[in-house]
């Protein structure tokens, strides 16, 4: 379970997985109360669009009702005042409320809809089978139960028909991780410019 507070109801937030447009799965925080959504730095740009069903339903009581104060609430991680975000690319309707310390953003119920609607009117669904196995996989690894199943991680994350790497020695591992350890390193200095 997710230790972070939903901005709006400061109710514990539960953990979802979603896909992004490259296949990885995003872990997410959700409220069950509300039905916002807080996505760390990063994680809002690529979310596939055909998530937004899923974790963004059209909600009919909600929408009979008055809409909330209008604050933005403290961020989840950092327990900072957000603020709103705004950018030339998303829609000028959308509220994004941001973190100024973490960068993460969050989006009340039905924020996400207005974010990806461009994404959702432009985009097929899925059509190759390779996209409906990794949608599948998100919807099983969704519930925190599957996650106890897996018995060798190295196993499962790696092809049949190639085998893990075997890291015999401290040295051998240092070989592979030192230079990706790097490039991150690295990548992260450029982007702080």
């Amino acid at each position: 379970m997710s230790t972070a507070e939903c901005p709006d109801c400061r109710l514990p937030m539960r953990d979802v997985s979603a896909r992004a447009r490259t296949g990885y799965l995003l872990a997410l925080d959700q409220c069950e109360r509300c039905g916002g959504v807080w996505f760390d730095r990063w994680e809002l740009f690529p979310l596939h669009h055909a998530e937004v069903e899923r974790l963004d339903p059209v909600d009919g009581k909600r929408l009979h009702q008055p809409a909330e104060s209008g604050a933005l609430g403290n961020c989840p991680r950092c327990d900072v005042g957000m603020r709103e975000f705004r950018d030339a690319n998303l829609p000028d309707d959308a509220r994004i409320g941001r973190c100024h310390v973490c960068e993460g953003m969050w989006l009340q119920s039905g924020q996400l809809r207005i974010v990806k609607r461009e994404a959702v009117r432009s985009t097929p669904l899925p059509s190759k089978p390779e996209d409906a196995i990794v949608v599948e996989l998100a919807k099983a690894y969704a519930d925190d139960a599957k996650w106890s199943n897996v018995e060798q991680l190295d196993a499962a994350t790696y092809e049949t028909e190639e085998p893990p790497p075997d890291f015999s020695t401290i040295g051998d591992a240092l070989k592979s991780t030192v230079p990706w350890i790097a490039l991150q390193v690295l990548f992260r200095m450029l982007l702080r410019r």
